[in-house]
Formats: structure tokens, C-alpha cells, sequence
């Protein structure tokens, strides 16, 4: 625990490992690093790890659940500005969930400012899970990528939940979910859900000619990649909400949502168009073409036949973040759902229906599968 009012300076290297016995770092008092040198939060195979920010940190880089299919580590912010220094383009500047399938990371942001140098990812070959309450994250240069599987096989889970605060995406490229190409071995889910007062925007403020992005390069059928935006409450602002290969699963959820359009934006005539689907459930659509003249292609659809309304579950303990929920089976498709978890017991107390999806029909035969969370006893 670094509770000193003055500046604490690290010059090395910070693994945090832990396992059954959980590792924790609580900073209380601001930390520098001092030189080339990563803060990782579970790194090896079977860690368990938790850091808790109170206060300013500025590292390097920083990872969270990583290089190992068996690795989880959990970050806790809730105050303070955590500062990303490296200034090169590099994948490892601030990931979530990394470079190992069942590698687990999890990133909570109740207050304070999360500032980016060129990379930001959340599931990234591995699961991540990042919840939003309060705060501010900042644009990074390059990239805010969710959901990207630069692996050779296997299904990898980026999942953001923003119900408070404010996230932008990137000066150079906007948000981008799903961004790999899928093979006939690898694919990636990402999946985007706003409510509350939580707001989104897919680039800087001001930016006017960056946009959202599901699944920027080439998907490889049937395995693609599975990009969602669930629109609950809160606000998404854009430019431009687009596909870039239409041969993905590529889904936006209007539920209550505001969806407003960037004032300026150079993208207005092709606003909002090519997704596999644009789903209006009972909370409406509402959009906001602020001051610019928009063109909406994409057809706003009725959801068909049955959607999902509860999932049951078992508590079980031990968890250090929520576990992934993936839906899957039946005739429809894009039903989302997340947990909640007590972070004191470690129990499961709620998994909560972001999408009800579209297409089920009665008599489908649908599974929840819960994913990472590192628990001692699984739900």
C-alpha cells in the first residue's frame, strides 16, 4: 500500500501475481515510474491479482489480465489521473485482457481520468471486461479498440459498460470494435452498452470526420466477428456509425438512448448505414441530428419473434471482476447480458438483459456461459 503524500517513484518493473490467495496493491498516494517499465496486474498462470487507485499514477504501460490463458487482474479506479506515458504506437500501452485466450482482465472506473498515450484496448486475444460509472477517459492518439483477436484460433470477448462518465475515442481512428479479421479458426465478440448518464463519443471533441467502426478489416464466413452497440440510456455522439466489412455480425440497440449526431460532422450523408441490423426496442430511438443535415440508410427495425428477458444464475465466490455472459444457441440472434458482482463475497448478484436480441423463437434451447472472473468457486 503507498499511502506517502509525496510522490512514490518505482524504478522497475511492478508484477502483481497473487493466486489463490488474491495479491493486492492499493495506491493511496501518487506513484511514478520511473523509466520503461510496466505495471501488470496478473501476469502469470493462475494469478488473481486487484490494484486500487485512489490517487495519480503514471506509468509507462499497463496491462491487466496478461500472457496467460490462466492469468486475471483487476483495476480499481476511483479517484485521480492515471497517466499512460509511452508515446510510441505499441499494443501494450493500456490493455485490458491480453494476448492469451481465457487471459482475464478487469477495468472499473468510478472517478477520476484514465489518460491515453496511442493505445487503449479492451479484449485483445484475451477477455475484457471495463465498467464505467464515473470519470473521464481521454482520447488516445491511435486507437480504442474493443474486441480484437490477433491470435491464432479461438473466440476472444471485449466488453465495455458505460452507465456514468464520459470515454472518447481515438484523434486517429475513432472507436473500432471487433478490429481483426475473423479465420476459420478465430473470431472476436465486442460488445458496447450505454445507459444511465454514461456517454460515448467516437472520437475527440471537435473532431468531426472520426467515426465508429464494427470490424474494420475482412471476416472470414461463418466465423465473424460479432460487433453489438446497445443503446439502453446515456448518449453516443458521432460522426458516423459504419461497417467496414459487411460480412460481420454488426448490431445497434436503440432502447432509450440518445444517438446524436457530431455538430460538424463531414460524415452526414452517410450517417448511419450497411450494419447487419438497427433494432428499435421499447425504449424508442432518439436521435439528434444537432445542428447538420444527416442521411439515415440504415433501415430501424422491430425486433421479430421472442427476445431474452432473465437469465437464472448461481452466486457462486471468489470472483475479482464479472464474468463475461455469453449467450449463444436458438434461432435468433444478439442477446446480451452482463453480471454484477459483490466485490467483498466475490458472489454473482445480478445479470442484467442488455438486449433482448431478435429471431428466437419458442421451444429455442438457449446457454449463458460464464467467462473469466477468476473464482474460487464458479457460478
Amino acid at each position: 500500500t503507498f499511502t506517502d503524500t509525496g510522490t512514490n517513484t518505482l524504478t522497475n518493473n511492478v508484477y502483481l501475481t497473487g493466486g489463490t490467495n488474491l495479491a493486492r496493491l492499493n495506491i493511496n498516494g501518487p506513484v511514478a515510474m520511473n523509466g520503461n517499465y510496466n505495471l501488470q496486474v496478473g501476469n502469470t498462470a493462475g494469478s488473481r491479482a486487484v490494484a486500487t487507485f485512489t490517487t495519480n499514477g503514471a506509468f509507462w504501460q499497463a496491462q491487466v489480465g496478461y500472457n496467460n490463458a490462466t492469468a486475471a487482474g483487476a483495476l480499481f479506479q476511483s479517484n485521480g489521473t492515471i497517466v499512460i506515458t509511452n508515446s510510441a504506437d505499441t499494443d501494450d500501452a493500456f490493455v485490458v485482457g491480453r494476448n492469451a485466450l481465457g487471459a482475464y482482465g478487469y477495468y472499473n472506473m468510478s472517478g477520476g481520468i484514465l489518460s491515453n498515450s496511442t493505445r487503449f484496448h479492451v479484449g485483445m486475444g484475451g477477455n475484457g471486461v471495463m465498467d464505467m460509472t464515473g470519470g473521464l477517459v481521454t482520447a488516445p492518439l491511435n486507437y480504442l479498440i474493443i474486441g480484437r483477436n490477433n491470435l491464432g484460433a479461438g473466440t476472444n470477448y471485449g466488453v465495455v459498460n458505460i452507465s456514468g462518465g464520459t470515454m472518447y475515442g481515438a484523434l486517429n481512428n475513432g472507436i473500432r470494435l471487433g478490429n481483426d479479421g475473423s479465420t476459420a479458426t478465430r473470431m472476436s465478440v465486442a460488445v458496447f452498452n450505454i445507459s444511465g448518464t454514461g456517454a460515448l463519443w467516437g472520437g475527440p471533441a471537435g473532431n468531426t470526420a472520426r467515426y465508429i467502426d464494427m470490424m474494420n478489416t475482412g471476416q472470414t464466413a461463418p466465423n465473424v466477428n460479432r460487433c453489438i452497440l446497445n443503446l439502453n440510456g446515456g448518449t453516443v455522439v458521432a460522426n458516423q456509425i459504419r461497417v467496414n466489412n459487411i460480412t460481420g455480425l454488426a448490431l445497434l440497440g436503440l432502447n432509450g438512448g440518445l444517438l446524436r449526431a457530431n455538430a460538424g460532422t463531414t460524415l452526414g450523408n452517410s450517417f448511419l448505414d450497411g450494419l447487419t441490423a438497427a433494432y428499435v426496442y421499447p425504449g424508442g430511438a432518439i436521435i439528434d441530428s444537432d445542428t447538420n443535415l444527416i442521411t439515415i440508410a440504415q433501415p430501424l427495425l422491430v425486433p421479430s419473434g421472442y427476445g431474452v428477458t432473465s437469465i437464472a444464475f448461481t452466486p457462486g465466490s471468489g470472483y475479482i471482476g464479472p464474468p463475461v455472459i455469453a449467450v449463444s444457441g436458438g434461432s435468433g440472434t444478439g442477446a446480451t447480458a452482463i453480471a454484477q458482482i459483490d466485490f467483498t463475497s466475490g458472489q454473482i448478484t445480478n445479470i442484467i438483459i442488455t438486449s433482448a436480441g431478435s429471431g428466437y423463437q419458442a421451444g429455442d434451447t438457449l446457454t449463458a456461459t460464464l467467462i473469466g472472473g477468476a473464482p474460487l468457486v464458479a457460478g
